[in-house]
């Protein structure tokens, strides 16, 4: 019973955020069809991009978190039949699932507008490591969100998050194996980029874990 309660609390999130959800994914389109336009068009449309996601990933996890613990809705939540790790695994789940549909939609459709485009197939592997890293970033707010009550640790990591990409871009940039083959006619993954790669998806689950772990041992909700 408690599965079934908690499979609809997690739809009846997914359900609330929907046009958060949609809005973000259509103006992630309109974001990627501005950045074939030209150098000028190209660059505000990428950062565009990425503003869209980070908006997405504060609102996901200030709406489905932060103002469901402000307003003392947890609380009638968990007087339900569900346990304290059940309702972290719901909140992990809404958090992950919410922004992880269209951060998915959106990278898959960047990749695809740089290859049928005239921007340089080497802007594709790039473009996945900035990408990836906005994941991260959203694995790690949700995280320390539900593991702690602080407002000021989540400011600090929603600061971290926003100011982090541009020092990870200005890296990434100045890297020689990843500059050399920004401008090539084909995407190239090398030894660096790869590497890169794999460390953000392992920061992610490692975070992931940390953060459920943290979370489901929590067991003051007042």
């Amino acid at each position: 019973m408690s599965r079934s309660i908690v499979k609809r609390l997690l739809l009846k999130d997914l359900y609330f955020a929907r046009h958060l959800i949609v809005g973000s994914i259509v103006l992630g389109f309109g974001c990627l069809g501005l950045s074939i336009s030209g150098p000028v068009s190209f660059y505000v449309g990428t950062v565009s991009l990425l503003c869209v996601l980070i908006v997405l990933n504060i609102f996901l996890v200030v709406s489905g978190v932060v103002n469901e613990r402000k307003e003392r809705t947890q609380l009638f939540v968990l007087s339900l039949p569900i346990s304290t790790g059940q309702y972290m695994r719901w909140k992990l789940a809404f958090g992950f699932l919410a922004f992880f549909v269209p951060w998915l939609i959106l990278t898959i459709a960047a990749v695809v507008v740089i290859d049928v485009s005239v921007i340089p197939n080497g802007f594709i592997p790039f473009a996945v490591i900035v990408l990836m890293y906005l994941l991260f970033y959203n694995v790690l707010l949700l995280s320390v969100t539900l593991a702690n009550d602080s407002l000021a640790w989540n400011t600090a990591i929603i600061i971290f998050g926003n100011i982090s990409i541009n020092f990870v871009i200005a890296y990434l940039m100045a890297m020689p194996a990843v500059n050399h083959s920004l401008w090539g006619r084909e995407a190239v993954w090398n030894t660096q980029e790869i590497a890169i790669l794999a460390v953000e998806v392992g920061l992610s689950l490692v975070t992931l874990g940390l953060g459920f772990l943290f979370a489901s041992r929590k067991r003051d909700f007042i």
